[in-house]
Formats: structure tokens, sequence, C-alpha cells
């Protein structure tokens, strides 16, 4: 059970409780929940053994990046979610020195319930190898819309937004050093996050090359996986980007 749910469980119990006691509601400490086993507070923040001090709350970040992953799956607020398998939540380390973000799932994916499955996600970690990252350990990668859309659907502009404001919040908890987009699509989306949309959409080789903002983060673009398997002469162009992002995330941190 997450923490989310826990603490929603909690406050029925108070509620029915108050009910049975004489109707009214008693004034109660904040019981905080994390989503790791833990002894029982008893309406109070837990105790430090040794001190006897109410012990700190659990970091801010790790706990809302699980109760996001939540709200995803659970997400209807647009017509993609009538035609999926499964919304895919972002999948990596707590702390990233990078976001990988793409603009969609795949069938396989959505399938298999994982971000990057198959073939094309093999290829991606080997990209990722190659500078030193790997998921679960200093990476975190999502998609940009959460859902697959149905064969010969093209994405809407308030489909995209419904899943924005997942990928915001996502770049809030996690703060990484650089996000790496792999496609034009994602890369003109996320360069335009906080801020005024592209009118028209950017080729990649107009993106390639140097570095953008998003939300203040450094945010390189490259090709996607998927483009490198059915074209083996980007191999060269996406390994230059690569290690033009191995060379940012080796600069001190500003």
């Amino acid at each position: 059970m997450t923490a989310e749910q826990k603490n929603t469980l909690n406050g029925f119990l108070n509620i029915a409780e108050d009910y049975l006691s004489g109707g009214y509601r008693a004034p109660r400490a904040v019981c905080r929940y994390t989503d790791d086993p833990a002894p029982s507070c008893n309406g109070r923040l837990p105790e430090d053994s040794e001190t006897g001090r109410l012990s700190p709350e659990p970091a801010a970040g790790e706990e809302k990046i699980s109760a996001l992953a939540v709200e995803i799956k659970d997400c209807g607020a647009c017509p993609l979610s009538k035609h999926r398998k499964q919304a895919l939540s972002g999948t990596g380390a707590e702390k990233p020195l990078v976001l990988v973000a793409a603009d969609c799932p795949g069938p396989e994916d959505d399938r298999e319930g994982r971000v990057f499955a198959g073939e094309t996600g093999a290829l991606l970690d080997r990209m990722l190898k190659a500078i030193g990252l790997f998921r679960e350990k200093n990476c975190f990668i999502t998609y940009l819309v959460k859902c697959l859309p149905s064969p010969g659907h093209a994405i809407d502009e308030a489909e995209r937004l419904s899943c924005e404001a997942f990928l915001k919040r996502e770049l809030s908890c996690l703060k990484p050093r650089a996000v790496l987009a792999l496609g034009a699509s994602a890369g003109a989306r996320l360069k335009g996050l906080g801020g005024s949309k592209e009118s028209s959409l950017p080729s990649r080789e107009d993106m390639r090359g140097r570095f953008f903002s998003c939300l203040g983060i450094p945010l390189l673009v490259t090709y996607h996986p998927a483009e490198v398997m059915l074209n083996t002469a980007l191999k060269a162009p996406v390994w230059k980007d690569l290690q033009q992002l191995q060379a940012k995330l080796g600069e001190p941190e500003e």
C-alpha cells in the first residue's frame, strides 16, 4: 500500500471512530506514513527510539514520485485511456543524473507494462551504458504521453496537455542534472514546457548539437532508438550527442 493510500485510509478510520464516539470530530496530530513498513505511529509522528524526539518527515521527492506513479496508472483524463492496456509512469532512479524522455509508448511497452521494452529498449540501454548511465541507478526514463494511442490516431493538443502536468511534476520531484529528449517531437515539447509552444515542429538537425532549457534544466535532443534501428547511419551522430551529454554531466554544478 502506498503512503497516499495509507493516509486516506487512516482519515476514513478517524472519521468512523469519531462518529461512533459521539458524532463530533476530535482533534488529532497528523500521522505521516511512508511507502516502507514502519512502526505504528498511533496518531503521532514516529519518535526516534534513542532521543524520544519526533522524527522528520520522509523525503518529499521520494514520497511524491511514488504517489505520482499511482495517479498516472489510474488516470482517465483523456480518450487515450480507453485504448491502452495500462498507463506507463516513468521508471528509474529516485535521484537521477539524467531524465530520458520520448514521445509516447509503443505496443510492446503497453503489453509488458514497461517503459522502453523489447529491442528498442535494449538499444537505449546500450546507448546509455556507453556513457555510464543505467536504468534504476542514475537515470529516469519516461514518456511525454503516458498511454499508447490507438492505431492511426494522431495525438491531439488536449491529450498532450493532459499528460504535460505529470511530466512537469516528474521533473520537479526528480530534479535531474540534464534531460535527454529522444526525437524531435519530444525535444520540441520539452523545450516549450513553461512557455509558448513552437508554431511549427523543428527538425532534429535544427535542435541537435546544442543545449536548450527545459524548465531551467539543460536539454539535449538526439535520435530515437527506433530511428537508429531503421537507419544504422544514425549511430555516429547519436554517439556524438551522447558524448556531448557526458561532457555536460562532467561539468561542476552551478
